[in-house]
């Protein structure tokens, strides 16, 4: 409760029981990781500040756990995840790239102009719900269209941002499930963000009689 902010100075682990209470300013964590078990409130006047490459960490599995976080704005995350029980690391990017990193040239496509780095302690095992929230048009970039927006999650394997889908609630948030791979995530609404990764073997486009092209091809494989 400091409309100055507190900043966390050492990577910590929440004594238990115990609870963080967000009432007013902001929890800054800069380079260090907070590890909560409790947490009571969280608001656009009060949250944990994501500010650098530090993580707010919870443990996460039937009920849903929420992670009150953001960097110059609220963007929270909520998570139910009914696989394996994990702990998961989170932290928020003002930014969106096309290398998923959220460091360099903002993207030119329609986004909310945010990156959530989620990541888990033990790769697989988890099925989780993701819950990512924005603040509206202040943080919507190049024609953004909030009823056509869904949740784009970044393959580094293949190199692209992946339309995941997603249920839209007006301008609050964009929900998923079933998810296994993270980070990094962003809500997007272009039809273009998204390509489908294919490995062609044969692409062939001929003249017809009708004053038209036939195009024809064979694919290996398809994301």
């Amino acid at each position: 409760n400091n409309g100055s902010n507190v900043s966390l100075s050492a990577a910590t682990i929440e004594s238990s029981p115990g609870i963080l209470f967000l009432t007013n300013g902001k929890f800054i964590l800069g380079t260090n990781s907070f590890t909560a078990d409790n947490i009571t409130g969280g608001s656009a006047l009060s949250y944990v500040c994501t500010n650098n490459s530090g993580t707010l960490n919870r443990i996460v599995g039937g009920a849903n756990v929420f992670f009150p976080v953001g960097n110059s704005t609220y963007n929270p995350v909520q998570l139910t995840n009914s696989g394996t029980i994990d702990q998961y690391q989170i932290k928020v990017i003002d930014n969106v790239t096309d290398d998923g990193s959220g460091v360099g040239q903002t993207t030119f496509l329609a986004v909310v102009k945010r990156t959530w780095m989620i990541s888990e302690s033990t790769i697989g095992g988890s099925n989780t719900t993701i819950r990512l929230h924005w603040n509206g048009i202040g943080e919507e970039i190049n024609s953004f269209t909030a009823s056509n927006a869904f949740m784009a999650h970044f393959v580094a394997s293949a190199n692209l941002w992946d339309n995941i889908g997603g249920v839209v609630v007006g301008t609050g948030y964009v929900e998923t499930s079933g998810n296994q791979d993270f980070s990094p995530f962003t809500i997007s609404s272009t039809g273009v963000f998204a390509p489908l990764p294919t490995e062609l073997v044969s692409f062939q486009a001929n003249c017809t009689e009708q004053n038209a092209s036939r195009i024809t091809w064979s694919t290996a494989s398809e994301n």
